[in-house]
């Protein structure tokens, strides 16, 4: 199975859990934030505000612009970095972020940066210069994940403390077995699932716990995925149309079996029974397959949908009718 950087990783869990992510780091942010706006991830343009990173340890970073309660049609943007490394320029480059993208966009800027590195005394949080008459000071919000335990995460309900309680374990990788990181990883989905979170949620956030550290033994990953499978697994109560669709194919078995018996029965000769028991186990055999291949297909659009695909992928992967994906998953 193909690896998957941190830095994607964190790209995307940010995307997906964008409001998540600003409530746990600012508690008051349903009175500063207009959710119902939504928010326009501007990923491109910091891209082409900054200079490509020399080193191939950078983790993350991201833009993206959020309307605010204000009384008037007011937007700020918010620079996340998620930083897993030690560089000695980084207040430096924090500064020359923030006057890129406040030239070119002339907002405010709200500036916050997750470390993820196990240094505990690296925590750039300002950038000062000065020459005469002239200084500027340069500060923004961080938040070092080594200070915390999994006790803290698991304190709250929101979903982002899942992440960050994955994260914390991957700071401790070296010194995780295999069998250990299985455990922490299972009871990571385990408790994700009895927070009752949607479908989608408990999916991607799965995704994101499966593969931020891997395992030494690659197959404990298969099993690791049927484990949450499992667990995501509950049994669905049958709805009267797919009763009466199942009672539906049974009397249309049975009744091409027992009409390939009288059959033979009436003509009474051996080769029209035989062709009549034919007909109905032929009859029966094909039906069986065609409801094996249809739910395979089903299990596999399930299965797609838990791993974080959306559903007109899935429906473009599969080449199969959307309507139809959509109802596998619900």
């Amino acid at each position: 199975m193909t690896k998957i950087s941190k830095d994607l990783l964190w790209k995307a869990i940010i995307e997906d859990f964008f409001e998540d992510f600003l409530k746990y780091f600012y508690p008051n942010a349903e009175k500063i934030f207009d959710f119902s706006k939504g928010f326009e991830f501007l990923d491109k343009e910091l891209q082409k505000l900054t200079r490509p990173s020399n080193t191939k340890n950078r983790v993350a970073d991201k833009l993206v612009k959020t309307y605010t309660k204000s009384g008037k049609e007011q937007w700020i943007l918010i620079h996340i970095e998620v930083q897993g490394y030690v560089d000695y320029s980084f207040d430096e480059r924090m500064f020359t972020y923030y006057y890129r993208i406040f030239d070119k966009y002339k907002k405010p800027i709200e500036a916050f940066v997750l470390f993820t590195d196990d240094t505990p005394n690296y925590r750039p949080s300002s950038y000062s210069a000065s020459f005469l008459n002239t200084s500027v000071n340069y500060t923004y919000g961080v938040f070092k994940l080594s200070d915390y335990t999994p006790e803290d995460f698991q304190k709250s309900d929101n979903p982002f403390a899942i992440v960050l309680e994955t994260a914390w374990y991957g700071l401790k990788a070296n010194k995780l077995s295999d069998e250990n990181l299985f455990s922490l990883k299972l009871d990571l989905a385990r408790r994700l699932y009895a927070k009752g979170f949607p479908q989608g949620t408990f999916s991607r956030m799965c995704g994101f716990i499966r593969d931020y550290v891997s395992f030494g033994n690659s197959k404990l990953l298969p099993k690791l995925e049927s484990e949450i499978d499992d667990i995501n697994k509950p049994a669905k109560p049958m709805g009267i149309l797919e009763l009466i669709e199942q009672e539906t194919r049974k009397q249309a078995t049975k009744q091409g079996l027992a009409e390939g018996r009288r059959v033979g029965r009436k003509e009474g000769r051996q080769e029209g029974r035989q062709e009549g028991r034919q007909e109905g186990r032929q009859e029966g055999r094909q039906e069986g397959r065609q409801e094996g291949v249809e739910q395979n297909l089903i299990d596999n659009i399930q299965k797609l949908y838990r791993k974080g695909f959306a559903v007109e992928s899935i429906s473009e992967m599969l080449e199969i009718q959307l309507d139809f994906v959509k109802n596998a998953i619900k």
